[in-house]
């Protein structure tokens, strides 16, 4: 009678060639975000058969390869699974167990292993207000556009809005890199000056970058602490939104009324190595919403609602759900300004800082007409 062996190999990314499992052990430990390679093989060599994996904890997929048009999963198939080698990344760390069954002349055979898959844990992401009042004003300078004098309103010393503060442990990964990941879903509507139509700004979960050069990255300051257990990232938004337009060459007109309420998603994000993929170790949401109508003849200007807007601080918490997208805030922008022949309507266009840098301008007065803002 013939015996039959079933074999289980395992190749990792940067660690050579395949492996053998064997039933006892429980081999090295993999990196979360590395590339796990798992091969069955069936003594004697000359055996005909068909195979099936099973894979529990360590939540498998086949890629993640984001960029600034696009982020998308793609999960393994059942004709991954029948393969008799599949290849995988672990978005979680965690126990594994791998598990083929192997079937042989109408009789099936099982054979299983486990293994460790280290990750980091992370410490925590604070969003922090950083001035006195979220929407406190100040006076600028005069600006002279198209022949119009235009007082602006910004933030205090134009200082960052907010910042963004987390700290990761490595724990046994021993090293890697973290950065944040930032999905913005806009809800942005404006009624141009004596106009009828609401022109609305929407998108739905799209990647908020600067410019059309960024990376997919959120832009950041990371650091590392000495003993190289823990990595530190820190950055800033200072959402705003444009309160005037300009259509072609027609002279520039300021919005009878804007509203906005966008909800972000900051992610933190680790990768061990180049040849990992990304994966999420911590998440925080929050929003910013704000309403501004234009008042006539009136000279004074109408300042934000100080009572309404201390200083907050949120927490996000620990997740690993890998951020997904199939546009950017930029292309998106730039839909919305061809649509409605806006100055600068090109998506190619690297809006800068002051005509867009996620909304610059907070309150401004054209002439005599002022705006009166309130936040929500």
């Amino acid at each position: 009678m013939k015996v039959i062996t079933i074999i289980i190999k395992r190749r990792v990314a940067g660690q050579g060639d395949f492996v053998t499992i064997s039933d006892v052990e429980n081999v090295s430990s993999v990196i979360v975000g590395q590339k796990v390679e798992l091969k069955v093989e069936v003594k004697p060599d000359n055996t005909t058969f068909t195979n099936v994996w099973t894979i529990t904890g360590g939540n498998q997929i086949k890629d993640y390869q984001p960029t600034n048009e696009k982020a998308e999963i793609k999960n393994l198939t059942n004709t991954d699974y029948a393969q008799k080698t599949i290849a995988y990344y672990n978005t979680a760390g965690g126990n594994t167990t791998a598990k083929t069954k192997v079937t042989i002349d109408g009789k099936d055979k099982e054979k299983e292993v486990g293994f460790t898959i280290l990750s980091p844990a992370l410490v925590n992401i604070k969003y922090e207000g950083k001035n006195n009042y979220l929407f406190q004003a100040f006076c600028a300078d005069l600006i002279h556009i198209a022949d119009r004098q235009i007082l602006t309103y910004n933030l205090v010393a134009n200082k960052a809005f907010m910042e963004f503060n987390a700290a990761v442990n490595l724990n046994n990964c021993k090293r890697g890199e973290i950065c944040y990941v930032q999905l913005v879903t806009v809800t942005q509507r404006m009624i141009p000056s004596g106009g009828n139509a609401e022109w609305r700004f929407i998108t739905n979960s799209a990647l908020d970058i600067r410019t059309v050069k960024s990376d997919w990255r959120y832009p950041s300051k990371n650091e590392t602490i000495k003993n190289g257990q823990r990595l530190t990232i820190t950055t800033v938004d200072s959402p705003s939104v444009p309160l005037f337009y300009q259509q072609g060459n027609l002279p520039l007109t300021i919005y009878d009324k804007v509203s906005v309420f966008d909800s972000f998603n900051m992610y933190v994000m680790y990768r061990h190595s180049n040849d990992c993929i990304w994966i999420t170790v911590g998440k925080l949401d929050w929003r910013w919403a704000a309403t501004t109508d234009k008042l006539r003849l009136v000279s004074k200007l109408a300042p934000y609602d100080e009572a309404k807007n201390k200083d907050k601080v949120l927490f996000g918490s620990p997740c690993n759900t890998l951020p997904e997208w199939d546009t950017n805030v930029i292309e998106k922008l730039g839909e919305f300004q061809k649509e409605h022949n806006l100055k600068g309507s090109s998506k190619k266009t690297n809006l800068g800082q002051n005509s867009f840098q996620k909304y610059l301008i907070t309150s401004c007065v054209l002439k005599k007409e002022v705006f009166r803002s309130s936040l929500k």
